[in-house]
Parts: C-alpha cells; structure tokens; sequence
C-alpha cells in the first residue's frame, strides 16, 4: 500500500478557500472598525474644541476682579473685522475682559484675542449678565455648536 504523505490538490484548495475566508472576515471587521473609529474622532474633536473654550473662559472669569468690560459683535472690514460695541439682550459674539483679553467669533471660528481656539462652530453666542442684575454675581452664558453638538455653559465670575 502506498501513503500519501504529500499536499494533494484537494488539500491545496481546501487550505486557499480557508485561508481566503479568513482574509475576507478580517477585512470586514478592519473596515466596520474603522468606520465606528471616524466617528469617534469626531465626536472627540467637538468635545475637545469646547474643552480648550472651556479652559479659557474658566482662566478668564476665575481671575480676581476680572469683569467683561465690553460686549458686541463683529463687522468686517477690508482686511479684518472691528469691535461694534452692543449690550444686546439676544446675545453677542465677542467681549473684552478688564485683563485686555478679548473672544470673539468669527467665520465659524472662536478666537481667544487673536489665537484661533475652536474652529467649525456653526453657532456662537455670549450673553452677559452684570453683578447688580443678578444678586452680585456676574456671569456669562455662551452657547455654542460645533458640527451636530450643543454645548451650553454657564461662567460666574469671581
């Protein structure tokens, strides 16, 4: 009798039709994991742009003695933009603190003075509230949408 001790090819094509189905489940899981990961990093994105915007508002309104001391919006101008100052109860786009610094938002981008601090905002609006019309504490509320996420938050100054 004689042994068959080699690859046949009945065995050949059985080891490429597995190895081919392998292939073929791993690629589907690669691509259904990249996929969830792409929106992930978008969701991540928002939530990080709204936490640099949150870290600076935070620096600004825990500073002692710090208040806004101009509320408005912007206009363009040849070559940039210009402080229109409004106390509009709507709600605003920028303001200037007592430390010199100034957010703004313009072209779906928030600056903190001129550094470009989150970017994709289809929604920016400040609203200030003074000390004497809210049993002494100043805040200020801004609301903010970056792609399909709405941040909302309330600052009370020092």
């Amino acid at each position: 009798m004689k042994s068959n001790k080699g690859v046949t090819l009945a065995s050949l094509l059985v080891y490429i039709a597995v190895l081919l189905a392998v292939i073929v489940i791993l690629s589907r899981i690669t691509t259904m994991f990249n996929k969830n990961l792409e929106n992930v990093s978008f969701e991540n994105e928002a939530d990080a742009a709204f936490s640099t915007f949150n870290s600076v508002m935070l620096t600004e309104t825990k500073k002692k003695d710090n208040l806004v001391i101009q509320t408005g919006n912007l206009s363009p101008v040849s070559g940039g933009y210009n402080f229109v100052s409004d106390d509009s109860t709507a709600g605003y786009t920028a303001c200037r603190f007592s430390t010199r610094n100034m957010i703004s938002y313009a072209n779906g981008t928030v600056f903190y003075n001129k550094v470009k601090i989150c970017s994709n905002v289809s929604e920016f609006k400040l609203l200030y509230t003074k000390a004497e019309n809210n049993d002494g504490k100043a805040t200020i509320a801004a609301t903010m949408k970056i792609g399909d996420k709405q941040f909302d938050q309330v600052y009370t100054f020092r």
